[in-house]
């Protein structure tokens, strides 16, 4: 079972669940998203994502709450988040800006790491060095954190088959059951933390 936790719009589910049937997935996570959906089999849990740890705060337990990294700056609030966020996401802006000892941090954290494969192809088409990407996935590989992966999708058409996530992350340096891991296992655990029930 394919699960993506971020989809960013909350227009045209329908749609969204035609293609990702189609891809395979059987969960998806929107961005905004005020309850839970089940459309077409696919289902679509609420989705809160901030990198003000303030607004993490007023957001309902069941809504999955991602902690939004776009600099080193924003890991000031390190000693809160694990009661206040379920995973971390990291913005394009990230891949190159943390270091090894902010990717490190996150380790000793204990929450999933989430990368948007898109975002890491628009950082390649900047030419961006994605420094913090390489350190991140040398993490994941050797168990010390645990990587979730996503589209990143804003419509339906950018959805990603799963297959092509997988081997993104491959390309990146991950070994396949780790990639795997990262569309599967690993964003189930995510979503069974927030009470929702997963085969």
């Amino acid at each position: 079972m394919y699960i993506d936790l971020r989809y960013r719009s909350t227009e045209r589910l329908e749609e969204v669940a035609r293609i990702a049937e189609k891809l395979g997935y059987r969960i998806i996570g929107v961005e905004g998203l005020d309850k839970v959906q089940v459309l077409n089999g696919i289902t679509f849990i609420p989705r809160r994502t901030s990198s003000d740890i303030s607004e993490l705060v007023k957001i309902k337990r069941n809504v999955l709450r991602a902690y939004l990294i776009r600099s080193p700056e924003d890991l000031k609030s390190y000693p809160r988040l694990r009661k206040l966020a379920v995973i971390v996401s990291l913005s394009r802006t990230a891949f190159h800006a943390l270091t090894l000892k902010h990717v490190e941090r996150l380790a000793v954290l204990g929450l999933p790491v989430e990368v948007a494969i898109r975002d890491v192809y628009e950082a390649v088409r900047e030419r961006r060095y994605l420094r913090g990407l390489d350190y991140l996935v040398s993490a994941a590989r050797s168990g010390r954190l645990e990587l979730v992966a996503c589209s990143g999708a804003s419509k339906n058409i950018e959805l990603l088959h799963p297959k092509i996530i997988i081997s993104t992350l491959i390309e990146l340096g991950l070994d396949e059951v780790t990639a795997l891991k990262a569309v599967t296992s690993a964003p189930a655990k995510v979503a069974r933390g927030l009470g929702y029930g997963i085969k």
